[in-house]
């Protein structure tokens, strides 16, 4: 069961590759395949990275003969490993489904945030909404437990963009940022939050000291926060924070 879930994480990458490319372009998401390159219509089985990196030659675009990047296999394949690993936690039921789905957003968030630097609000409120709705449903978190994980964040991390501004005159961190944080705070419910911005944070940081080492420069405009975040709460589903405690 754990391996049919992780096929069926395989088989959903693509479609995450999909709003990846097509959503920071304002593409229509229902669009046909297209070469990203030459914009030449491709056939259905390409969607899938992995599939085209596996008919090698075969798979490339016939009008110019571009291939998948390694960040679209790596996407499809770390989804796959993101349910395997779900499953394993969690066992089949609503948690399972509610996870998965969950990991989906947060996969999309990070990679756009990666790539462009770019936190979406057609990602950001439609997650907050779900999550609000779902969260209680399908989690021992009720609704009141929800929305304040959510107060709590947005709070906290707004009160950190607020404070760039009086401190630095600019702002320390991105208003998507901020949004995110509430969208993972409906995620979690409150206390679980903190775990999970923790991590988040731990990440950022760990990432840009590492970024600044390697580029000799400051720490500044090296940090993807959004993308740690995410990386900081795909970890603390699967997690337990008091298997490190005891």
């Amino acid at each position: 069961m754990a391996l049919l879930w992780a096929v069926a994480g395989l088989l959903v990458g693509p479609f995450l590759n999909l709003a990846i490319y097509r959503l920071p372009r304002l593409e229509r998401l229902a669009a046909p395949p297209v070469c990203p390159r030459c914009r030449a219509g491709r056939p259905l089985y390409s969607i899938s990275a992995v599939v085209v990196s596996l008919l090698g030659e075969g798979g490339a675009c016939s009008g110019c003969g571009a291939r998948p990047g390694r960040a679209e296999v790596a996407v499809e394949l770390g989804t796959g490993l993101v349910f395997w690993l779900l499953f394993l936690r969690f066992g089949f039921g609503p948690r399972l489904l509610l996870y998965s789905l969950y990991s989906c957003f947060l996969i999309v968030v990070f990679m756009i945030d990666w790539e462009h630097r770019l936190i979406l609000n057609k990602v950001t409120y439609p997650g907050i909404l779900l999550a609000l709705a779902l969260t209680p449903l399908a989690t021992p978190v009720g609704w009141g437990m929800a929305a304040a994980g959510a107060a709590v964040a947005g709070l906290l991390f707004g009160g950190l963009y607020l404070l760039g501004y009086l401190l630095f005159h600019q702002e320390a961190l991105g208003m998507g940022d901020v949004k995110l944080s509430v969208l993972l705070g409906a995620m979690a419910g409150f206390p679980a939050v903190v775990w999970w911005l923790l991590l988040g944070s731990v990440f950022g940081a760990a990432g840009g000291l590492a970024m600044a080492a390697l580029r000799r420069g400051s720490l500044r405009g090296f940090i993807p926060y959004g993308s740690a975040m995410c990386l900081g709460a795909l970890v603390a589903l699967l997690i337990d924070p008091s298997v490190l405690l005891s």
